[in-house]
Parts: structure tokens; C-alpha cells; sequence
């Protein structure tokens, strides 16, 4: 048994490397266990002491949660979670640039070594099983909005295909033909008859839509088998909006529940929503105030990647990072580039230079996000005096 370990995940194998006196990382012994054997717990713990210090790379809540069970109920193991970037610099510099689980986990346990040291090591994050059934939680809630939301556009975009085929005006005019379907009216004849016996009790500014639509199409019939069809989808469609509005909420709920404190200052920057601020937490483990600045931008994506030949020195954008904490971070960047929004660092830095594109208002809106989370005050922008000084020059 060991009291220092290192382990690198895998989907059916984990690898167990302890360090081993007088030999240099790149010759430290590693176990190999194989997660498909019924007894692969009991092999894991006749590796590791009490109260030993483990350091674990930070993959997927499914596949570490087993064993970090295992861990602390039969070990009460100190577990560490490191950064993919921290064991890939400590794996180059001390072990090999070979990236191999065997190789991972002797970087590992070199971290979990320097750890025990009392040496600090950037990109390494105590674990904490509960924090992390919260964050899990909240991935889950922010996949099944990712996955919603797709389904809402796919049965809108078969929706508005089957409207063009009964009448182009009418995939035009989706809102108000959905309000038709729900009288199951479908066709310009029978939407000419709903606009001269609707309801008094409908709404007045939906009548006015109603009779407008009509009046602008001949009443003619449609196919039975689109009507049908037609009918079905927007009752599909709103099932589907149902259910996403019924995940924001849950979303919401939890935010305010468990991470009240950042939630709270990033709900201060113009065009925050709470599921941007979900899916950037879950890329963070819910800690974004602990993160170092450089590993918070890489965290959400909006790390550049430097390519450097003698005077050529160019940056492509990463497609490294959690895709929905991606895809949020570049939908919240364009809102902010939007001139109906209030000004801010991000437009103000985005217009400043006039070869900064995209990513680069990206890379500055995660630097935002990351300052912002360590302000108990939150969002307050004040203008910096080299914006003052651009605003005159192009004045």
C-alpha cells in the first residue's frame, strides 16, 4: 500500500501508479485494474493506505464517481482533482511527451507527491464527492436544456416545411398559424372559417392576427395527410417547449440553491442568463472564484492556440472545453457585441482594435467572467483610461 497515489481514469481500465524510492518518475511501478472484473474495488484498495493523498485527473462524473466512493468509505483518501493541461506540462517536462495512461499516471503521482510536499500546484482542486453530485446535477439539467432546445428547433423547422406546402404566407406567419392548430384549423378555408366564428373570448390582438391572415389568402383546402401531420407536430413542438421552460426552472432553482454567490455576480453582467451561467459553472466544477485566470479561459474554451515559426507568430481558436459552456460563452459574446445592449468592456475592447475578431472578444468576455467572480461586488463597468483615449481618438 502507498500513501502518495496517482490514477488516470478509463472507461474499462484504471491505471494505479505509486512513486518508487531512488528511480525517476519514468520508471515508477503502475497497476493496471480492469474495471469489467466484479472485484476491481477490492483491487483498488489493497493499492492505497488510510488517509492517503490521490490526485486523479478530471474526467467524467460517471466514470470517477465509483471510485472516489471507494475511496473515501474504505480509505478516507484525500483526492485531488487535476487539470488535463497541469498533468500534460508535468508529463512533458518530467516524464515524456508521450501521452499514454502509463505515462498520465506516473505525472499524476509525481502531482499527488508535491501535493503531499505542501507544494502548490496550479490546475489541482481538492474533490469533494457532495460538491460534485451538485455540479453533476447541474450537467445533467444543462444537457437535457442542450438537447431540448435542439428538438424545439427541429419540429419548428418541420413545422414552418409543412406550412410552406399548404400556403407560403403561413410559414411566415408561423405564430399565428399556431394558433389556428390548436383549433385544429389548418388550411387558408378552414382559417377563413375560424377568422368568421372565433371566440369572443380569445384574445383580441390574436383575432386581429387571425382575421389579417385570412384576409390575405384564398380559401382553399389543403391535404388531409399534412393537416394531420401538421396538428401532430405542433403538439410534439409544444410538449417540447414545455419541457425546456420546465428545465429552466429547475436550472434556476438549483442555481440559486447551490451556487448562490456566483450566479448572483454574474446575473450583474448585461445579457446574463442563468443557463449560460449553469453551463460555465459545470466547466469550472463550481468553482470558478478557485481557478487560476489563464486555467478559468481554458476551462470555457476561449484559450488561443499559439503556433509560432521563427517571426510568425499566429493563434487559432481551441476546440478543447465542456461544448455547451463553449457554445454559451459565444452566444453571450454576441449579445454583448449587440448595440442595443448597455456598453461594455467587451464591445468597447472588440471595436478597440481593428483586427481583434470573434475570439478574441470570447478570450475577453471569459477574462470578465473570471474577474467578476472574484468581486464580492460583481459587474460595475467603468471605462479604463485607454478606452477614454480610443472614444477621443476616433472622435
Amino acid at each position: 500500500m502507498s500513501h502518495i497515489i496517482g490514477i488516470d481514469i478509463g472507461k474499462d481500465k484504471i491505471h494505479i501508479s505509486t512513486p518508487t524510492p531512488d528511480e525517476p518518475p519514468k520508471q515508477w511501478v503502475v497497476h493496471v485494474i480492469d474495471m469489467k472484473d466484479p472485484n476491481w474495488w477490492h483491487d483498488l484498495i489493497g493499492h492505497v493506505s488510510h488517509n492517503a493523498l490521490v490526485a486523479a485527473e478530471a474526467t467524467g462524473y460517471h466514470w470517477f464517481a465509483p471510485i472516489a466512493r471507494v475511496l473515501i468509505d474504505n480509505r478516507a483518501a484525500n483526492i485531488w482533482y487535476v487539470d488535463g493541461r497541469t498533468t500534460r506540462q508535468v508529463r512533458n517536462v518530467n516524464i515524456s511527451k508521450h501521452k499514454t495512461d502509463n505515462m498520465d499516471a506516473r505525472a499524476l503521482t509525481l502531482i499527488a507527491q508535491r501535493l503531499a510536499g505542501g507544494q502548490a500546484q496550479a490546475g489541482c482542486y481538492p474533490f469533494n464527492l457532495e460538491e460534485l453530485t451538485q455540479v453533476n446535477h447541474l450537467r445533467l439539467l444543462v444537457n437535457a436544456h442542450r438537447r431540448s432546445i435542439k428538438q424545439v428547433t427541429r419540429r419548428k423547422n418541420q413545422l414552418r416545411a409543412l406550412a410552406h406546402s399548404v400556403w407560403p404566407l403561413l410559414s411566415q406567419r408561423l405564430p399565428t398559424w399556431r394558433t389556428c392548430l390548436t383549433y385544429n384549423c389548418v388550411s387558408p378555408a378552414q382559417i377563413h372559417w375560424l377568422a368568421e366564428n372565433m371566440e369572443t373570448k380569445m384574445d383580441g390582438r390574436r383575432r386581429r392576427h387571425i382575421a389579417n391572415l385570412a384576409s390575405l389568402m384564398p380559401p382553399i383546402d389543403a391535404d388531409p395527410v399534412i393537416e394531420t401531420q401538421s396538428i401532430n407536430i405542433d403538439a410534439a413542438l409544444r410538449i417540447a417547449e414545455s419541457e425546456t421552460k420546465d428545465i429552466e426552472s429547475e436550472i434556476t432553482e438549483l442555481l440559486n440553491a447551490q451556487f448562490p454567490i456566483i450566479a448572483n455576480r454574474w446575473r450583474t453582467i448585461p445579457a446574463s442568463s442563468d443557463i449560460f451561467i449553469a453551463a460555465l459553472l459545470v466547466a469550472t466544477y463550481g468553482k470558478p472564484d478557485e481557478f487560476e485566470r489563464d486555467n478559468f479561459v481554458a476551462a470555457v474554451g476561449a484559450a488561443p492556440l499559439w503556433r509560432s515559426s521563427g517571426k510568425q507568430h499566429k493563434t487559432k481558436p481551441r476546440k478543447t472545453g465542456y461544448r455547451p459552456a463553449v457554445d454559451a460563452l459565444h452566444l453571450w459574446t454576441l449579445l454583448l457585441l449587440n448595440s442595443k445592449q448597455p456598453e461594455n468592456p467587451v464591445r468597447n475592447y472588440y471595436k478597440a482594435g481593428q483586427r481583434r475578431k470573434l475570439p478574441a472578444a470570447r478570450n475577453k468576455l471569459a477574462r470578465l467572467l473570471w474577474s467578476v467572480a472574484q468581486s464580492e461586488e460583481g459587474y460595475i463597468y467603468k471605462k479604463t483610461e485607454k478606452e477614454i483615449k480610443n472614444e477621443t481618438d476616433r472622435t
